[in-house]
């Protein structure tokens, strides 16, 4: 799932954790360690690659952000969790049907 949010610099020295905070923080699937800032002319952009899975690199989350930066955070795919919801559903209609049979006897 991916979704994107508009974050508006309102001073002058706007930090990347400002940024994270202000729209809800990083989601549970996001890669902590691959955080990346485009800034600059699309055709020939600068990328920032910042971590911020652990104490010692959250310094990272200080990178001064500039009007019109994106901030591209990559996700990793839960997948157990992902088809444990697929089978949830079946589960429950097997389980109520094996005790409403029970039930009966």
């Amino acid at each position: 799932m991916s979704t994107a949010n508009v974050f508006t610099i309102k001073s002058e020295k706007t930090l990347l954790i400002d940024v994270l905070t202000g729209v809800g923080g990083l989601p549970n699937s996001a890669k902590a360690n691959s955080i990346k800032i485009i800034r600059g002319d699309l055709n020939q952009p600068q990328v920032f690659k910042l971590d911020l899975s652990s104490l010692k690199t959250l310094k990272d989350a200080e990178f001064e952000m500039l009007p019109n930066d994106i901030v591209y955070v990559e996700t990793q795919k839960n997948i157990p969790l992902s088809v444990l919801s697929q089978i949830t559903p079946i589960l429950s209609i097997l389980t109520t049907t094996f005790l409403v049979i029970n039930l009966f006897k």
